[in-house]
């Protein structure tokens, strides 16, 4: 995270690790990443696209890990439910367990 980024996005490419062009062959996911930084709140959406494929897990467990964030926050949600979180002052990391994802979540840091 960067206070003067307003926006962002990425991506993370899966597959099941031995199909020979499993992109060309429709054999893969893909987690859409988008932020959105303003007022001192940040807005992450991940967003999952991409085909059915052979070894694919009906539903993921994400650390999703922020750098650089300055004090804990005052509310942290995911799909608009207050959830736990672990916050390292030192280093200035915040940690949110993402449990079964498997569609569109939001993820909103208030500080």
């Amino acid at each position: 995270h960067d206070n003067y980024v307003r926006t962002s996005t990425g991506q993370f490419y899966d597959d099941d690790g031995t199909t020979k062009g499993a992109f060309a062959q429709n054999q893969y996911e893909i987690l859409n990443f988008n932020s959105t930084y303003e007022n001192k709140n940040l807005t992450i959406t991940i967003d999952p696209a991409g085909f059915e494929y052979e070894g694919k897990p009906e539903k993921r467990t994400i650390d999703l890990i922020i750098h650089n964030i300055e004090s804990a926050p005052q509310s942290l949600l995911v799909d608009k439910s207050n959830t736990g979180y672990k916050y390292d002052e030192k280093a200035q990391i915040l940690t949110v367990k993402l449990l079964e994802l498997g569609k569109k979540i939001q993820v909103e840091v208030k500080s």
